[in-house]
C-alpha cells in the first residue's frame, strides 16, 4: 500500500548532499518519490510499504553518514515500528 512519510535529515550541507540521498533512495525497491530540502532537512517520501520498510530506508540514509529522524506527531505509528 502506498504511504507518505515526513521526516527530517540532519547533517545536510549543500545541494550535493540532497542529490546523493535522493539518488540512493530512489534506487531502492518500493520508492515512489522522495524530495529533500537540504536547507531545512525536511524530507517527504512516498513509498510502497509492501515492498520496503521504513527501517531499510533510514538505514540507507545512515550509511551515507546522515541522520534521519522523525519530526512530526503524525509519524508516531511509523516510529513505533522502526527497529534497526
Amino acid at each position: 500500500m502506498n504511504k507518505t512519510l515526513n521526516f527530517k535529515i540532519t547533517g545536510l550541507h549543500c545541494q550535493s548532499c540532497k542529490t546523493l540521498i535522493e539518488e540512493d533512495i530512489k534506487n531502492l525497491p518500493g520508492i515512489i518519490k522522495i524530495e529533500v530540502d537540504y536547507a531545512s532537512g525536511k524530507t517527504n517520501l512516498d513509498y510502497d510499504d509492501e515492498k520496503i520498510f521504513v527501517a531499510e530506508i533510514f538505514k540507507t540514509i545512515s550509511k551515507l553518514n546522515y541522520q534521519p529522524q522523525f519530526c512530526e506527531k503524525e509519524n508516531s505509528q511509523q516510529k513505533k515500528r522502526l527497529h534497526f
